[in-house]
């Protein structure tokens, strides 16, 4: 990690700290939840708000990916196998349940919105998980998390988090292409030398799919008459080849190239967008 690439994450922690501080001290005054006030501070520092988060690189978001686990791991810890077992009953019936009345009316409703059935489906499921995350934040916040009514709540969280497992799986079948997701899914790829500055490519999915909130982070290279090698999930490959100039700028010896470039309806970021990872 670069110098610069340093004192910009420590900045931006610097600004998060401060902030998420001053959003505690403010709920705790108005006697509101703090996750109230994070997310509220959070829109507001980030990209859509002032932008005073620059994360470039995406350090930041991998360290709080991090911090989401841990919290995912306090949440298991509240529990033992005997606990599960006796919330056995509430897992499953009340799971299922909770997850069938909230579905059901908002796969109806995606219908009357005109949606397929396929799609109806897959939006009145994702619209009846929850964030265990969130809840059991909030649950702790208030000292219900071991109580038996939050053990309840968090026993249908649980079944949300195992439901999502064959939710995933049946995506391709609702989708009616028959085939996984990942055989169109890249995993390796020529990037250009001077657009390499850490060990992974980024894909900035940011406002996907509309066209006009494209962005180039990391540039992919175009050796191979303006194109670029990608091996995907499934074993194939393929050189792709690029149509828009602004993917293959000139390359400058010992000029450093700017990442992390606005480039509104650029086909070739829309390209890889569709063939990466979400």
């Amino acid at each position: 990690m670069h110098g610069e690439v340093v004192r910009g994450l420590i900045v931006d922690i610097m600004i998060v700290l401060a902030s998420g501080l001053v959003a505690g001290m403010i709920c705790r005054r108005l006697n509101i939840s703090m996750l109230i006030g994070y997310l509220t501070v959070g829109v507001l520092i980030g990209h859509g708000g002032l932008g005073l988060i620059t994360d470039r690189d995406h350090y930041l978001e991998e360290l709080a990916h991090a911090g989401a686990l841990f919290l995912l791991f306090s949440v298991g810890i509240e529990f033992s196998v005997d606990h599960l077992r006796k919330m056995s009953r509430y897992i499953v019936v009340g799971g299922s349940l909770q997850m069938i009345l909230v579905a059901v009316p908002l796969v109806i409703a995606c219908r009357i919105d005109g949606l397929s059935w396929p799609a109806a489906a897959l939006a009145g499921s994702a619209g009846a998980l929850s964030s265990t995350i969130l809840v059991f934040k909030a649950l702790s916040e208030v000292g219900q998390a071991t109580a038996p009514h939050g053990r309840r709540a968090m026993g249908i969280l649980l079944f949300q988090d195992l439901a999502l497992v064959p939710m995933l799986l049946l995506v391709p079948l609702l989708t009616g292409t028959g085939e996984s997701p990942d055989v169109m899914t890249f995993v390796l790829l020529d990037e250009r030398q001077d657009s390499i500055n850490d060990g992974y490519f980024v894909t900035e999915m940011d406002g996907y799919p509309n066209p006009r909130t494209t962005k180039i982070v990391d540039y992919p290279a175009s050796y191979h008459a303006l194109a670029a090698g990608f091996a995907f999930a499934d074993g194939h490959s393929e050189i792709h080849k690029w149509k828009d100039s602004r993917t293959f700028p000139a390359l400058r010896m010992g000029v450093p190239l700017q990442l992390n470039v606005p480039s509104p309806n650029n086909p070739d970021v829309l390209w890889m967008q569709d063939h990466c990872s979400y």
